[in-house]
């Protein structure tokens, strides 16, 4: 017999739990049971909706990074068929003017069609004997901008066994270049690198400084026919000149990334003194770099947002985990 108040023995007489404790306690523990089933499977899922999101925000920003790369590649063979449609133009006229160069290059679109184009030049070779000659042909039938007293006085000043001057020309803002600028003792480019460009009968890329502005300079050789002969020994017997290309690519990568105001754009081409790098757009806090090859030996590389495969990094996932 049990004293009267006092709490109900847990056990039978002869020690065995009663059935009501045991069920009790089997029902506690598996409900623990299935709290922590829930709990691993709210991990699972929410890792599992994480990684997937990521996967998902990555291919959307390549597919992003591709779109932006084919618009590229679409201007960048745009222009290089205007220039190889420039050489044949030079090629055909070579006494052509700067009105008739600019003729030309507005009936197939002009600054219109080619927004990052700043400026072309067909720049012709002169040796120092060739040189009076050619000062006195552009003082009375000037290309460009001439010196005090309309001389020709190349630019900077001093005798050198070759110059390269620019003959005629057609510029974005109408204005002439001084005629007498030597570009192989000016710019970025050297003799030895136009005369490399004659012998391979390939274009070069290089920066060039006009003001604070930095453009790209494209440097093109021309040839009297087409196509551009074999062999170096042909190429320098049918040389005529260059055509120099001034653009500013960061226009094309403005145009590019329309629409897309969280993604910032980075395109360059070639290494050391030579590398030429653009930007455009603002690179987001914690933007990820896709980096893809185009034509022509650029590079450009795509900053945008990816969704991070962490669980609580990711929103959805940890909706999903806290609905547990």
């Amino acid at each position: 017999m049990h004293r009267i108040g006092s709490p109900a023995s847990p056990t039978d007489s002869d020690g065995t739990p009663r059935p009501g404790r045991v069920r009790r306690h089997a029902w506690t523990a598996f409900g623990a049971l299935f709290v922590v089933i829930c709990v691993g499977l709210a991990a699972i899922g929410s890792a599992v909706v994480a990684k997937n999101d990521a996967a998902a925000s990555a291919r959307s920003a390549r597919n992003a990074a591709n779109q932006v790369a084919a618009s590229l590649t679409l201007a960048l063979q745009q222009k290089n068929d205007m220039i190889s449609a420039a050489g044949v133009f030079l090629a055909d006229n070579p006494s052509a003017t700067n009105k008739q160069l600019g003729r030309w290059f507005a009936a197939i679109g002009g600054f219109t069609r080619y927004p990052e184009v700043i400026g072309l030049a067909d720049v012709v070779l002169v040796t120092a004997a060739e040189l009076p000659a050619y000062a006195a042909s552009e003082e009375a039938h000037p290309t460009g901008l001439l010196g005090a007293g309309g001389k020709f006085v190349p630019i900077p000043p001093g005798k050198r066994p070759y110059y390269c001057f620019s003959k005629v020309e057609v510029q974005r803002t109408g204005t002439s270049l001084p005629a007498a600028e030597d570009y192989c003792a000016t710019s970025t480019m050297v003799l030895s690198n136009y005369l490399t460009i004659e012998d391979s009968g390939v274009a070069s890329y290089r920066p060039v400084n006009y003001g604070a502005e930095r453009l790209l300079g494209i440097v093109t050789p021309l040839y009297r026919v087409f196509p551009i002969p074999s062999s170096v020994a042909a190429r320098r017997l049918a040389f005529v000149g260059w055509l120099g290309t001034s653009s500013t690519p960061s226009t094309l990568l403005d145009l590019a990334i329309v629409g897309r105001p969280h993604t910032a754009v980075s395109f360059s081409y070639g290494s050391g003194a030579a590398q030429a790098a653009y930007h455009a757009g603002n690179a987001p806090v914690g933007a990820t770099a896709i980096s893809l090859k185009v034509d022509g030996g650029w590079t450009l590389e795509i900053y945008d947002v990816v969704a991070s495969d962490g669980v609580f990094a990711n929103g959805n996932s940890t909706e999903l985990l806290w609905l547990f």
